[in-house]
C-alpha cells in the first residue's frame, strides 16, 4: 500500500466514513478514489485535488 493510500484509509477509519463520502469531499469520483487506495497513481488533476484537500480543512 502506498503512503497516499495509507493516509486515505486512515482518514476513513478515523472519521468513520465510507469511500464515497471521502471521494466526494475530495472532489473525485469513487472509482478513481478506490484505484488510488489500491496503489494506482492518480492522474495530475486528481492528485491536485487530493493535495488541495489535504492542506485545507476537510468539509466532510
Amino acid at each position: 500500500m502506498t503512503p497516499l493510500a495509507q493516509m486515505l484509509v486512515a482518514y476513513e477509519q478515523k472519521h468513520d466514513l465510507a469511500a464515497n463520502a471521502v471521494a466526494a469531499g475530495i472532489g473525485i469520483n469513487e472509482s478513481s478514489y478506490c484505484r488510488i487506495k489500491q496503489g494506482k497513481t492518480p492522474d495530475a488533476q486528481n492528485l491536485a485535488k487530493i493535495i488541495s484537500w489535504m492542506v485545507e480543512t476537510p468539509k466532510i
